[in-house]
């Protein structure tokens, strides 16, 4: 008989990514989520990284890529699912530029939505004010004496949500916050008496 032997070696120049992307608040895997393997030169300081690979993960939320790296060029995996927010913002998970295997974690957050009735219950005059800082950046104000209104804001879900908001009332401000724990694709409802 004749005997023979095989053997899968991996190309000792390339580098390999092993990942899963997870729901940050459960890791679970989360299917189909999309990762973008993007590159940027060390040596071009206003550039912006360049995606240069798409995978979809598999059911499970595993990927595997391979690449040949270069020793000028810093390398990220960026992933986004359906009712997620994309890593993308945090600069995604750094790799580094050498060969072999990398094992990668790339975790989501949930998507909740936070939503904020607000209501002057002791109007002084058409100059009270009550401003919101949205947890995402931003914020909104409201003048008058009958503010009675709902802003929703888009918020990390299964996770504590601190929100902060002012409130001036015959040029007196006071600066107010609130702990709210917001569940993953729901809205919770907080209301702000002022």
């Amino acid at each position: 008989g004749i005997l023979a032997l095989f053997a899968c070696r991996k190309d000792r120049h390339k580098a390999y990514i092993e990942g899963r992307v997870v729901d940050a608040t459960t890791g679970a895997g989360l299917p189909g989520a999309m990762v973008y393997m993007q590159k940027k030169s060390t040596t071009c300081f206003g550039c912006n990284p360049a995606t240069f690979a798409v995978i979809t993960a598999d059911s499970k939320g595993y990927f595997v890529y391979s690449y040949n790296p270069d020793k000028h060029t810093t390398y990220n995996v960026i992933a986004s699912a359906d009712r997620y927010f994309s890593n993308a913002a945090t600069g995604g998970v750094a790799l580094g530029s050498s060969t072999g295997t990398q094992n990668v974690s790339v975790k989501l957050q949930p998507y909740a939505w936070l939503r904020l009735h607000l209501k002057n219950t002791a109007p002084y005059n058409s100059l009270d004010l009550i401003g919101i800082n949205y947890f995402l950046g931003g914020g909104a104000s409201f003048y008058g004496m009958t503010i009675d209104t709902f802003v929703v804001e888009q918020v990390y879900g299964n996770s504590v949500i601190n929100t902060t908001w002012f409130v001036t009332k015959n040029g007196v401000t006071n600066n107010y916050s609130g702990t709210i724990y917001c569940s993953k694709f729901d809205t919770t409802v907080y209301g702000i008496n002022y």
